[in-house]
């Protein structure tokens, strides 16, 4: 069973079965496929971006906040692949593990 699975093997009602993360990664990184999952990611936005990506404007903040909380746990959870400098409103993502700045 997988480790974050929230039923148990004979609770299987409707419901919403949320639980807390923890101290574990918000996003799951697959070392063996990862450089492949994100050229793959890149080639499906490339291909029709309105498609695959739709956001109302008056969400830009919250999408922000979430990059934002995604970047951080990426760096810490993940130093040695993920680096993000900060000065003021400027970010500065550092993907290592593709080599990308």
């Amino acid at each position: 069973m997988l480790p974050y699975y929230t039923l148990s093997a004979n609770a299987h009602r409707l419901a919403l079965g949320a639980k807390s993360l923890a101290d574990g990664p918000l996003i799951e990184i697959d070392s063996a496929t990862y450089a492949e999952d994100v050229a793959l990611k890149e080639s499906i936005l490339a291909a029709d971006y309105a498609y695959y990506f739709q956001a109302l404007p008056q969400s830009a903040a919250s999408q922000w906040e979430a990059l934002g909380l995604i970047l951080e746990d990426f760096c810490r959870h993940h130093p040695e692949d993920f680096g993000l400098e900060r000065a003021g409103e400027q970010w500065e993502w550092h993907n290592h593990r593709l080599g990308m700045s």
